[in-house]
């Protein structure tokens, strides 16, 4: 199993609005995203950071999509 690489909280806001996932609200520093199927995540939007692996993980889990499925559009 390879290691996925990090991601900015804005690159992983970007992939998914890719995906069809768009801002439903904010509150302090973390972004709940939501689609027209159901699904919602909840994005942590701290000053630039890295998303930390295991919350990607858990942010992957929610929407039902792999790493290479939502970066390959």
């Amino acid at each position: 199993m390879s290691k996925q690489r990090q991601v900015k909280a804005d690159q992983l806001v970007k992939a998914l609005a890719k995906n069809g996932f768009s801002k439903l609200r904010t509150r302090g520093s973390h972004l709940l995203m939501g689609h027209s199927d159901g699904r919602k995540t909840v994005i942590p939007m701290h000053g630039g950071r890295d998303v930390p692996t295991g919350t990607l993980k858990a942010i992957l889990k929610d929407i039902s999509l792999s790493f290479n499925d939502l970066f390959k559009k």
